[in-house]
């Protein structure tokens, strides 16, 4: 696991302790924005990739959904949104599209 994977746990984490979640007031759904940062699982071993891991640190009540497809560009994050659940209540975007990573 490197820095920004160990960054995004304790993030979430941080977001498991939120008073509203932790007395039932709202039912917790993360959704993860982005490229290959979350779409990682062909590059990882099975189990290992980052919804993998989300889903496993998340209480039982949270649920998670990865829209992020690895190889996508900034412009195709428009589309991700189009296809956000919801029940959506925490959103995390990605910020290493391989366009702004090539400075395009």
């Amino acid at each position: 696991m490197d820095a920004s994977e160990r960054e995004m746990i304790e993030e979430w984490r941080t977001l498991m302790r939120c008073p509203a979640f932790r007395e039932g007031l709202a039912m917790p759904h993360v959704v993860l924005l982005g490229d290959s940062i979350f779409d990682n699982a062909s590059y990882v071993p099975p189990g290992l990739a980052v919804i993998d891991q989300l889903r496993a640190s998340l209480p039982a009540e949270w649920t998670a959904t990865l829209p992020a497809i690895d190889g996508a560009l900034v412009a195709d994050v428009h589309e991700q949104i189009d296809r956000l659940p919801r029940d959506a209540t925490h959103l995390i975007l990605g910020d290493e599209f391989a366009d702004v990573a090539a400075g395009d």
